[in-house]
């Protein structure tokens, strides 16, 4: 358990609001890959094998959730973090690695990190399942594959309307957007190399 100091130093330092934009960001562009993965799947090839879909989706989530979601996040966090520290060390002539502070940024750094990693892991997953309903035989592929662009189109309404503040409906149509604008381009590109 962190220590209440530890908490309020990392309070001080803004991560919850920097971690909430990260979990927006990887969470629409994780979304609108699913999207334009799935539709331009579909148009180009009618594929009717769920482990296409599945497996396309999945290693790009897990290439982008992994490496740049989690691990490229927190690299660019601590490296901040740190140039920050480094500034305050030579204001003040002293060096501050036992400080709370120091400790503060690895624990931020994590943070934002996982946060930003749910958004670009977790949610194109979650959209995958009705097409793992499919290799279960449980629904046919290609109406699964339609199922989970739309629950892609869904999840990124529900961004905007968690994440928007005040304007959330605006936010939220203009993330549909997004959405229906990737579901158009992957639908002529499909179309086109199909």
């Amino acid at each position: 358990m962190l220590d209440e100091k530890i908490k309020d130093v990392i309070e001080s330092l803004g991560v919850r609001e920097i971690a909430r934009r990260m979990l927006a960001t990887n969470g629409v562009d994780s979304l609108l890959s699913t999207i334009g993965i799935l539709n331009g799947t579909l148009n180009a090839t009618h594929l009717k094998d769920p482990n296409v879909y599945l497996s396309s989706v999945l290693g790009g989530a897990i290439s982008l959730g992994l490496l740049s979601g989690f691990v490229g996040v927190y690299i660019t966090e601590r490296t901040e973090r740190l140039k920050e520290l480094n500034r305050i060390e030579k204001a003040m002539a002293k060096k501050l690695t036992k400080s709370l502070y120091a400790k503060a940024i690895n624990y931020a750094s994590i943070y934002v990190a996982l946060w930003s990693l749910i958004g670009s892991l977790l949610l194109p997953m979650l959209s995958l399942i009705p097409i793992a309903l499919s290799k279960m035989g449980l629904i046919e592929t290609d109406r699964a594959v339609i199922l989970s662009i739309l629950i892609a189109h869904l999840e990124l309404l529900v961004i905007g309307l968690v994440l928007g503040g005040k304007k959330k409906f605006n936010v939220a149509l203009q993330y549909l957007a997004l959405g229906i604008a990737a579901t158009l381009i992957s639908t002529m590109l499909g179309n086109v190399i199909g």
